[in-house]
């Protein structure tokens, strides 16, 4: 049996003793609990033993809110934790809120997005869930996020407003997580959404472990406000403070949820629905740990922002992320954030760099020492 069997998850409706569906206490920690979970900027050494060959890891890593007044940092602080034995997983959780309002996480002040990064990044970590993934001799990136997956529907279905029959009802998270393990000398990814992770060898050959599944649906929104921004002779980012211009932006965006959420072909979220496995949206690499090996980055949505310019793929972002975190190095006091930041102020109008908003921003490096 496996995490993927219901009955091994917390909250499961099928196991004795749930209190899916009934009135009850759910998790819950506010945001100005614990200050770290909206900004941090550290870096961390962890020596991974192997039965072999042991690894000396340099993990950096930093997260932030956007720039926008009293925002709540709605991506989680890079994911750095033991999943057994030598081995080490670490990830990026991009919280995404649902089109429907949720009342009990509006009665405590925050939105979907939050509540689903933060409640893996707090809670997953000593659930029964990661005690038995932890425990298997054999582990990959991918069954992890399955299991986290099963598990955050037992926690989320808890949840008053949250209907796993209206996915309109269900937040989640774009996701990419890496497990490290120095036994088997491997790095195996999973990825959902648009999250964005690449390796870098130490001769500076780049290769990136991502897709962005959600970028056809994010350029369809655009394509849309930027039309009514050219019809009515005013910028994208003037046209996106016009109240009827938000009436239809989230018309649009209600409509487009419906579509591609964990639908055949469309953007996997992780967000506990068992279409997400089912429909093979999780997208999986290995990469081998050699000593050729450099580091492995992996960057929330809002942390590419400037790099995502017309007419450039995903290989040109990552080119030039590669450049700048060289330059602002990730983990020593928001070098990189800063610099992030920067570039989307010398563009107020989101002319150079066409975009909805802007947005939360998390990056996690794991340098191979």
């Amino acid at each position: 049996m496996t995490i993927d069997n219901p009955n091994f998850v917390e909250g499961n409706p099928n196991r004795p003793g749930s209190n899916v569906g009934r009135p009850g206490e759910i998790w819950f920690v506010a945001p100005n609990e614990i200050p770290e979970i909206l900004s941090m900027s550290k870096t961390e050494h962890v020596r991974l033993e192997g039965e072999k060959t042991n690894l000396e890891l340099e993990i950096r890593m930093e997260t932030r809110a956007a720039d926008i007044a009293s925002r709540v940092n709605e991506d989680a602080p890079p994911i750095n934790i033991p999943m057994g034995e030598g081995r080490r997983l670490v990830g990026v959780l991009d919280g995404a809120s649902s089109q429907a309002s949720i009342p009990a996480l509006k009665a405590k002040g925050v939105k979907g997005a939050y509540y689903a990064s933060h409640l893996t990044y707090l809670d997953f970590p000593g659930s029964r869930a990661h005690e038995i993934l932890s425990g298997r001799e054999q582990l990959t990136a991918g069954d992890v996020m399955r299991g986290i997956n099963s598990w955050l529907h037992g926690k989320l279905a808890r949840v008053e407003g949250v209907d796993y029959s209206d996915v309109t009802t269900i937040p989640g998270m774009s996701a990419t997580l890496a497990l490290i393990d120095a036994s088997k000398q491997v790095i195996t990814t999973a990825h959902v959404a648009d999250t964005l992770g690449f390796v870098e060898t130490t001769h500076g050959q780049l290769t990136r472990f991502t897709h962005d599944q959600n970028a056809r649906f994010d350029r369809e929104t655009l394509d849309y406000l930027q039309t009514i921004a050219y019809e009515r002779g005013v910028t994208l980012a003037e046209a996106l403070k016009m109240e009827d211009v938000k009436r239809l932006k989230h018309e649009q965006l209600k409509e487009s949820f419906g579509r591609k959420i964990n639908t055949p072909g469309g953007c996997g979220i992780l967000n506990g629905m068992p279409e997400l496995p089912s429909n093979a949206l999780i997208y999986e690499n290995r990469v081998p740990v050699t000593s050729k090996l450099a580091r492995i980055a992996i960057f929330s949505d809002g942390a590419t922002l400037p790099y995502h310019q017309p007419g450039l793929d995903d290989d040109d972002v990552i080119k030039a992320m590669a450049v700048e975190t060289r330059e602002y190095p990730v983990g020593e006091g928001f070098k990189f954030l800063d610099r992030v930041s920067e570039l989307l102020k010398e563009d107020p109008g989101f002319e150079k760099h066409p975009r909805l908003r802007d947005d939360d921003k998390t990056a996690l490096e794991v340098r191979f020492v």
